[in-house]
């Protein structure tokens, strides 16, 4: 039988993330998450949780997530189950590839090598509409100069938001 956690529990929990992965998670809950006037039984707290990891790639215990839930205004069904059900629509797998322009629309406030790279393009309004192009972004960093943790970080994020059409950007490592 598992433990249920306080309130105060699942904030000391949700406390332990990093401000990275905390802004990521408030960001994937208000991109995905609608509330609704049915509870959804069929994605609980647990399975939104991996929903969360498969889109962002960053990890959070459970209790984490279930505390975003909260902080986000979001109320479980049943406190006592270890996995809660919220009120709140089905969320849509096909929409986890909300693409680079809901990434770099998230990452220009922040303060991290995503949004360094995020306002570069954002100067540059051709590149933008264009981003769907490899080599025309490729050609970009080149002629900025762009580091390569900034290139790394582009790679990683857009992987991540164009992994559902299956589409790699890069074989990195070769170059």
């Amino acid at each position: 039988m598992a433990i249920i956690k306080t309130i105060d529990q699942l904030k000391q929990e949700y406390g332990r993330l990093t401000k990275t992965t905390r802004q990521d998670l408030h960001w994937w809950i208000r991109e995905f998450i609608q509330p609704a006037k049915k509870i959804n039984h069929r994605q609980t707290s647990y399975q939104l949780k991996h929903l969360f990891e498969e889109i962002t790639k960053s990890y959070v215990a459970h209790d984490q997530f279930k505390a975003g839930m909260l902080r986000a205004g979001y109320k479980p069904v049943e406190w006592a189950e270890e996995n809660w059900s919220f009120k709140i629509r089905l969320v849509n797998s096909s929409l986890h590839g909300k693409q680079f322009h809901a990434w770099y629309n998230y990452s220009l406030d922040m303060s991290n090598v995503a949004s360094e790279l995020a306002r570069e393009i954002r100067t540059d309004v051709l590149l933008y509409k264009t981003a769907a192009e490899k080599n025309a972004i490729l050609d970009y960093f080149s002629e900025r100069g762009v580091t390569e943790e900034t290139v790394d970080t582009f790679y990683q994020r857009w992987d991540r938001q164009d992994k559902e059409k299956g589409r790699k950007l890069h074989e990195h490592a070769a170059g």
